[in-house]
């Protein structure tokens, strides 16, 4: 991640306008690492103000693909904390900014479920899974909507 992924313009970028990243020097701080149940490296998370964990990965991954799972863990924060409309606008985001990558098809089921919530029409689900049966039917989040779509 220091030769590849932190360095890069965008990686950095992103990082500095949305989060508060804090790293914990694994053999170190072993405080930090029971606490937040970490078992290898690298491990991110992302939490709240309050410190409760709203999204986890673990394992390099370059710069793109690095962004994007941080763009989903930002629309999760939004998602838990009921903040529907962020939620949405940002996994949205991800599947339109980030289709390749393996975050796209668990945005468009966050997309589904968050537009679900706001409106209780339940087209509004369908519409966000139905993203899912047709740019990325072998995902593991296809098979999770395939009783709706037979």
């Amino acid at each position: 991640m220091d030769a590849v992924t932190y360095p890069d313009e965008k990686v950095s970028d992103f990082l500095v306008e949305n989060f508060i990243p804090v790293k914990i020097p694994f053999a170190h701080d072993r405080e930090m690492v029971k606490r937040f149940n970490i078992t290898w490296t690298p491990t991110f998370l992302v939490l709240d103000t309050e410190g409760r964990e709203h999204y986890r990965f673990v394992g390099y991954l370059p710069p793109k693909d690095f962004i994007a799972n941080l763009e989903f863990a930002k629309g999760k924060v939004f998602f838990d904390r009921n903040r529907l409309g962020m939620a949405i606008d940002i996994f949205q985001d991800v599947v339109d900014s980030f289709g390749e990558s393996e975050r796209a098809a668990e945005s468009a089921y966050f997309l589904g479920v968050s537009r679900y919530k706001k409106s209780h029409d339940v087209e509004e689900l369908k519409s966000g899974w139905r993203i899912i049966v047709d740019k990325y039917p072998k995902s593991e989040w296809a098979k999770k909507v395939s009783f709706l779509f037979g």
